[in-house]
């Protein structure tokens, strides 16, 4: 009989960490379809994401669309954009997915790009200010980046202060269509990693070597110089553990 309870304690027990281990997952989605609350055209900004009711903050040239009865973003003009999320805190792992497909803006002297990142962008700063985030441009080039500063001085969208980490060709790129992104930071270690295409960019990169640990408060997506009007980026994820 004491076996028994014993047994049946141990099943108890571990139905209990695996429900926590679950419960510690926290998932937020948005495929920017229409909600019932917004619609094709409208903007982004203040609309509330599919899953977990996140509120985005976002540049007002950030647009809902549609692309083949899907739901998307576009952006109206090809200048700098930015969408972002608040960030619970007390994460271990933060990963941030996303479906994009940069298209050349039109401007032969610039190479447009998408980014998916983290950290604390000042008003909308595109490049993910005191962050790391995950840059892949028009051409097919990936890279990541970590963004020691809290301030860029007079311009904060110029980019001074981002430091390199690591870049590579995608082989996979495709320029008809979306590309998945995905940018992980292990909090607990202090490494990052990326794939765009499931092709590694970078592979759980120690921070700690540069001396520079993030401050994170907002995620999202941003970019500059991409072509407007047209299927930017759709089924954004967030997996916060």
């Amino acid at each position: 009989m004491i076996n028994m309870n014993k047994r049946i304690f141990w099943l108890l027990f571990g139905s209990f960490i695996s429900l926590s281990l679950v419960q510690a997952e926290t998932v937020i989605k948005d495929s920017f379809g229409g909600t019932g609350q917004r619609a094709s055209g409208e903007k982004l900004n203040k609309t509330a994401t599919e899953s977990r009711n996140a509120i985005w903050d976002s540049t007002p040239t950030v647009i809902l669309g549609e692309d083949g009865g899907k739901g998307c973003v576009v952006v109206s003009d090809n200048t700098g954009f930015l969408a972002k999320l608040k960030i619970p805190a007390n994460n271990k792992v933060i990963r941030i997915e996303a479906d994009a497909h940069p298209m050349p803006s039109g401007d032969a002297d610039r190479i447009g790009f998408v980014m998916i990142g983290m950290g604390k962008p000042v008003g909308f700063n595109i490049n993910w200010l005191s962050g790391i985030y995950l840059s892949l441009d028009v051409k097919g080039r990936a890279a990541v980046y970590y963004h020691p500063e809290l301030n860029d001085g007079v311009d904060p969208n110029k980019g001074l202060g981002v430091k390199g980490i690591k870049s590579a060709m995608i082989k996979s790129f495709k320029a008809d269509g979306m590309n998945k992104m995905a940018l992980e930071y292990d909090v607990s270690s202090g490494t990052v990693s990326a794939w765009v295409n499931d092709e590694e960019v970078v592979n759980r990169f120690a921070l700690e070597k540069t001396g520079f640990t993030p401050v994170l408060e907002s995620l999202g997506f941003s970019g500059w110089a991409l072509q407007s009007n047209t299927p930017l980026l759709t089924d954004f994820t967030v997996t916060l553990k």
